[in-house]
């Protein structure tokens, strides 16, 4: 990756001046020492730096990884281990140093993490579970303006209320998330929000 082939260029620049650093002629070894450092150090932290958020991006890279590899468990009925892959990916989320190179997408993964997981425990009818994670992942899709996620955390919520008997709260959720659905033009969306909202009414 481009970022990789970039570090390895800046590394090789820096050991080049710290070579011409050391071999320079000085009389004074207290001021070749602080030459070195006033030099070469910046270098290094530069370098650190690049390393640093290369790491990052391959952290943030895994997360996207595991909440694809937990949705196919998911799509397969293997829900326990696409529970394990969502909170793993949760968890990368989660990480300062991803929540201070990459905010924006480190934020959005979260919500969808959450929002992952909502589902996975409401698959195992463990509904209140489930709404607490539905609940932040709202939270988060009205924060960062995901209206997409919105829609989808909005209907999971009902879903899981109407399991529990509260239909209208389920209602509720149900037509707000058919409003969003309309909004952003996902036919698919509204026809479930539509579908659930009849099955609500008929209980």
């Amino acid at each position: 990756m481009p970022p990789l082939r970039y570090s390895r260029l800046l590394l090789h620049e820096l050991t080049d001046k710290s070579s011409r650093c050391y071999f320079c002629r000085c009389r004074n070894s207290s001021l070749l020492v602080r030459l070195i450092y006033l030099v070469c150090a910046p270098q290094a932290r530069g370098v650190n730096n690049i390393n640093n958020s290369y790491i990052t991006e391959e952290k943030l890279e895994e997360a996207n990884r595991l909440i694809e590899q937990g949705n196919q468990q998911y799509d397969v009925g293997r829900v326990e281990e696409a529970l394990e892959s969502f909170q793993q990916a949760y968890e990368l989320y989660r990480d300062p140093a991803m929540q201070a190179d990459f905010p924006q997408q480190s934020r959005q993964g979260e919500g969808i993490a959450l929002g992952d997981l909502g589902k996975s425990l409401y698959e195992l009818a463990q509904y209140e579970e489930a709404i607490g994670f539905l609940e932040e992942s709202l939270a988060i899709s009205r924060e960062i303006d995901d209206r997409d996620e919105e829609g989808i955390a909005l209907n999971n919520l009902g879903l899981a209320y109407a399991d529990l008997g509260q239909y209208q709260e389920a209602i509720s959720f149900y037509q707000q998330s058919l409003v969003i659905t309309r909004e952003i033009g996902d036919r698919r969306g509204e026809g479930i929000a539509l579908n659930n909202l009849g099955l609500a009414h008929a209980d």
